[in-house]
């Protein structure tokens, strides 16, 4: 439980560090990013940072969900997950991720929103996790599944 806490502790200071970077340095990196449309190299840095920095906890919440409709977990990985929104309303910050987990080749089996908060103290808390949309196995994957996960597919 100790290393539970610690962990924990140390991917909110982290997040908190990249947080930090990342305002500051898109504050001072604005111009490349209006003159290119989007997210400019250090933004998009700055998110795949944060990514990174929370995989194993969405892992962990998706891996959790999962387990009644696979017999494998579908992975997340940092090249189907981005940062949907940041928000901060009193005392702790709210980072929703939205990720693609797959199965085998890179099969999605759905899109899931994923809301951690982070306190003033380090610590990380899943909120809410959501599975969005749900899509079809391809044939050659259909011995994965358990039962078919409720809700929407396209």
């Amino acid at each position: 439980m100790l290393c539970m806490v610690s962990c924990k502790r140390i991917i909110a200071i982290v997040a908190g560090a990249v947080l930090l970077g990342c305002g500051i340095a898109a504050w001072v990196h604005r111009p490349d990013a209006a003159a290119a449309g989007g997210k400019s190299g250090l933004d998009s840095y700055c998110e795949q940072a944060l990514v990174r920095t929370y995989l194993p906890s969405m892992q962990g919440a998706s891996d959790a969900f999962y387990k009644e409709y696979f017999k494998e977990s579908p992975r997340i990985e940092d090249f189907n997950t981005s940062v949907k929104e940041i928000t901060k309303q009193g005392g702790p910050i709210e980072i929703t991720f939205v990720a693609s987990p797959f199965l085998g080749a890179h099969n999605s089996v759905g899109v899931d929103e994923i809301t951690f908060t982070v306190g003033e103290w380090g610590d990380v808390n899943l909120e809410k996790f959501s599975h969005v949309i749900s899509y079809s196995l391809p044939e050659h994957l259909l011995g994965l599944s358990i039962k078919a996960i409720p809700g929407r597919y396209e």
